[in-house]
């Protein structure tokens, strides 16, 4: 009677403990998906052997049929809690359909045909299914990053199916009495079994644990190249900030190109770098070169072999990589010039080691624009001061014509005007006499010439 009553108290105890110290873990740490299920377990073992334990005391119902259903709902629960732990469908259809016939079975065995033997044969028969099966399916698992101690956990369960085995097979062939308690094996066999139950708690404990690092390690990844990224970032801003005040103080459209280009090779590390201009024809024309030489041949030969593709990426204003045996060689990105109705483009060879990220591609496509809006204010100051010069002559040639000088004085001053303001090196006026050509006034050669 005593060592009945010790049994018990160890069998409950011992489960309730587990999960009274997984239940203490889910408060003071992160538990990930599968770890309730996992806790609960455990709470379904104590549950199962205190209906268990009223044998005798409470109507069969209780520790024959509810008692049995949470012993089988124990290592449900622990399939359960390694499926969603690994991130993977539960079949609950399954289960339920397992419980309900394995329900329909106890009322069997228990009220129209009352076997203890066969109700220890059938679940552990389905115990021992339900652990060989996780532990085959854990011990495979070869894509998990916590494969190894998910093995562990499948070497545990191996153990159990083993255990559950040999209590089938003692069952069958060895068993006597009527009450689990009163044999010597078989309460053994059930001592085993808790202890191989402490040992996959433990083990689930850890795989939570091992996770929740994992987690930290993957955050703190994620953490380092987020900054190492923006520092990156403040760096090419800072790049492209420099760039837009120095080119903003050139006045002529091939420095500013010159130093567009200097930047990219010097400061972003890359090229060696040319601007193109693509002409109707076949022709391609180099029209400015990078501080690092281009190999000429390869640049000709690149572009021609991919000429649709870069003329129509030029006219989309898109970038373009430069593929040779589905391995990229170059990157071309268009620039809007506005000279003679050509396509423009940079060209900047970049081996596939090196090849820029997003970041800096985006830094070379906002360095361009800098570029094309700084020569687009050239163009328009260029032409600005080219008409206020004109108009400067104009006026200074119709005060001369209104002055009261001879004709071919106010014709000498106004050649002058007009050498001093455009620099031509030969001026004359022509008149007509009788439709022939009339030297009026001429100014910058000598008679000779």
């Amino acid at each position: 009677m005593i060592e009945t009553i010790w049994f018990y108290v160890a069998i409950i105890c011992i489960p309730f403990v587990l999960g009274c110290v997984m239940y203490y873990y889910t408060l003071v740490s992160k538990p990930f998906p599968g770890f309730r299920a996992w806790m609960f377990s455990n709470f379904s073992y104590t549950v199962s052997f205190m209906f268990i334990a009223t044998h005798g005391i409470l109507p069969d119902f209780f520790p024959l049929i509810l008692g049995n259903i949470f012993v089988l709902a124990s290592p449900v629960l622990v399939y359960v809690g390694f499926k969603q732990f690994k991130d993977e469908p539960v079949p609950w259809r399954s289960i339920a359909v397992l419980f309900f016939f394995y329900t329909l079975f106890q009322f069997y065995f228990v009220y129209v045909y009352p076997d203890l033997h066969i109700r220890i044969i059938v679940i552990s028969t389905i115990q021992a299914i339900i652990f060989g099966t996780l532990s085959i399916w854990l011990y495979r698992s070869t894509k998990h990053p916590f494969r190894s101690l998910t093995r562990v956990s499948g070497i545990i369960f191996v153990l159990l199916t083993l255990t559950l085995l040999t209590r089938v097979i003692y069952t069958i062939v060895g068993m006597r009495g009527e009450s689990i308690v009163t044999d010597q094996v078989t309460v053994l066999l059930l001592y085993v079994g808790m202890l191989l139950n402490i040992a996959w708690t433990f083990s689930g404990v850890l795989l939570n644990n091992f996770r929740y690092d994992q987690m930290l390690q993957a955050a703190n990844t994620d953490l380092s190249v987020a900054n190492v990224n923006v520092v990156k970032q403040l760096n090419q801003l800072s790049i492209l900030n420099e760039m837009s005040s120095m080119i903003a103080q050139l006045d002529e459209a091939d420095q500013i190109i010159t130093a567009m280009l200097e930047y990219i090779v010097t400061r972003l590390k890359l090229g060696p770098v040319v601007l193109f201009a693509v002409h109707n024809s076949d022709h391609i024309q180099i029209t400015h070169k990078g501080p690092t030489p281009v190999n000429e041949a390869h640049f000709h030969h690149n572009i021609q072999k991919n000429r649709a593709m870069i003329q129509n990426a030029l006219k989309m204003r898109e970038a373009l990589p430069i593929l040779i045996s589905n391995s990229p060689v170059a990157l071309v990105l268009p620039v809007k010039m506005n000279e003679g109705g050509l396509d423009y483009g940079v060209y900047i060879q970049v081996p596939e080691s090196a090849w820029p990220d997003s970041n800096t591609q985006q830094t070379l496509k906002t360095m361009i624009s800098q570029t094309e809006v700084t020569l687009q204010n050239v163009r328009y100051s260029q032409t600005i001061q080219a008409q206020l010069q004109l108009l400067t002559t104009l006026q200074s040639a119709s005060q001369i014509i209104l002055s009261n000088n001879e004709l071919k004085e106010v014709f000498l001053q106004v050649l002058n005007q007009l050498k001093t303001t455009f620099h031509y090196p030969y001026l004359a006026i022509l008149g007509y006499e009788k439709k022939l050509p009339v030297l009026q006034a001429r100014i910058g050669y000598d008679a000779s010439d």
